[in-house]
């Protein structure tokens, strides 16, 4: 009873990104502001955070904010029912449990948990006294998804209907892929002192292939870890052999996809199958390779590319691994052979 005399409740509404500095000024009573870093910080009785930003015009905007609650937060952010407007937030180090309230779902938060959602959703966040915390929001335009995203990878209905309709909606991945979880690890590194052109550049391209990579899951709601099945070693490798345009989700994912423990998953599949989860995807992966590099039209850049490289020198090193022979000298064979 206590604990709740020292409830701290809080309200704050979407604002669309070219009211960032607007908005920040209304609140500098209360903020401290390094304009030299792009940080803004505050420390009182209830909680202390710092997120630093960046802004890349009315398309980007990027906090990476750390939190420490003194007292039990339950905070509440209100909808914006005009224009269009997208968030994603990932929670990328915790210390404690939090829950996340959305059209009446809770979703417990765990470290990676990831939500896509709209300018037009009310979601209530509810953090516990003690709790320290470390996220990435990334607040992109609806013009940035239309000029950046080709939204025919866009594979789950529910973001579809996020991207397509005003709605309240809400995505949450409770153990995104590795790939994603880097990426983003990596956008929350580079927020402070990213100033230059060539800078925004890379860091507009880094958000397009996360986005990419997270429209383009085939994923479904996790189930609860169980014994697993003789034939889910099979349904990995199907859901696999769906996913080698993409790069490896990793084993905490492919795990919480399927309902079952890592060290389950790794042995059952290796009984199974005579062979690890990424061994298997990357010889499906480099016999894909092999059939893309036989195309007159291919390149190995191309290929690369295609198959979820972020550069062609890790995708050489790849498919040399598998069958002893660079991409560019099989194709000159091939090429001799026909």
């Amino acid at each position: 009873m206590q604990e709740e005399q020292h409830t701290v409740e809080l309200q704050q509404q979407f604002f669309p990104i070219s009211d960032f500095h607007t908005v920040m000024d209304k609140w500098s009573d209360l903020l401290d502001d390094d304009p030299q870093k792009n940080i803004y910080t505050a420390d009182n009785d209830y909680h202390s955070f710092a997120f630093a930003y960046q802004l890349l015009g009315d398309d980007v905007l990027i906090l990476h904010q750390k939190t420490h609650c003194h007292a039990k937060h339950r905070m509440e952010l209100l909808p914006r029912r005009k224009s269009k407007f997208y968030t994603l937030k990932c929670l990328i180090n915790q210390n404690k449990s939090a829950r996340l309230i959305s059209q009446n779902h809770h979703y417990d938060m765990h470290q990676g948990t990831m939500a896509f959602f709209s300018n037009y959703a009310n979601y209530i966040t509810e953090l516990p006294a003690g709790y320290r915390e470390e996220n990435l929001q990334i607040v992109i335009s609806h013009k940035f998804i239309d000029e950046y995203i080709n939204r025919q990878h866009i594979s789950h209905s529910r973001l579809q209907l996020i991207i397509n309709d005003p709605n309240d909606l809400m995505f949450v991945i409770q153990q995104p892929p590795a790939p994603i979880k880097s990426n983003i690890k990596q956008l929350a590194q580079t927020v402070v002192g990213s100033s230059t052109a060539t800078n925004k550049l890379n860091t507009l391209t880094h958000i397009s292939n996360t986005l990419d990579m997270l429209f383009r899951l085939q994923i479904e709601e996790p189930t609860q870890p169980t014994s697993l099945p003789q034939n889910k070693a099979q349904q990995v490798a199907k859901y696999l052999d769906d996913y080698l345009t993409m790069p490896f989700p990793g084993m905490d994912f492919l795990a919480t996809q399927f309902g079952i423990s890592v060290s389950g998953l790794k042995r059952h599949f290796k009984q199974e199958m005579d062979t690890t989860p990424f061994q298997y995807y990357r010889h499906k992966q480099m016999q894909l390779a092999q059939k893309k590099l036989q195309e007159s039209t291919a390149t190995v850049s191309k290929v690369a590319y295609q198959l979820g490289f972020d550069n062609p020198s890790n995708f050489i090193r790849a498919f040399k691994g598998e069958f002893g022979i660079t991409p560019g000298k099989y194709q000159k064979e091939q090429d001799t052979e026909a």
